[in-house]
């Protein structure tokens, strides 16, 4: 009795670091693209926080579905420039809309708050908060790849 209760008691830390470790991004470390083209604004996606690892919302642009955002992830967008809806899913939807300018670059932070319950987030941050917040993750696939 005594030894299976403490077996529970070790494995049920090993379960949760094993899904958290599973959640995060595992590619490349951050690269900042070389140039962006003249006729299109960057957007980095990124998620800088591993708490609430086990989701992986989606981003979409204008309807469009773009990455599953891993937990310590980033995704290089590039995009039309004008008015642009941005929109993350996960356990409900919230959206923000934005002005992107050709050959400029944005940092939008994204993820999901109140670990447990998924509930999701998206903003635009200033580019010295973005730049250094992204260092840390790695880069993602994009949706459908």
């Amino acid at each position: 009795m005594i030894r299976e209760m403490l077996r529970r008691t070790l494995s049920l830390p090993l379960l949760i670091a094993a899904g958290l470790i599973a959640g995060c991004a595992s590619g490349p470390a951050f690269e900042p693209v070389a140039a962006v083209p003249a006729d299109k604004a960057l957007l980095y996606f990124y998620r800088p926080a591993s708490h609430g690892a086990l989701y992986k919302p989606t981003v979409s642009v204008d309807d469009k579905t773009v990455v599953a955002l891993a937990a310590k992830g980033y995704f290089p967008y590039f995009a039309t420039p004008g008015k642009l809806r941005l929109q993350i899913t996960n356990i409900g939807a919230i959206a923000t809309n934005v002005d992107v300018a050709p050959g400029k670059t944005y940092y939008v932070r994204a993820g999901t708050v109140f670990m447990g319950m998924g509930v999701p987030f998206i903003e635009v941050v200033p580019p010295e908060t973005g730049a250094q917040e992204i260092r840390d993750c790695k880069l993602l696939t994009a949706a459908g790849s």
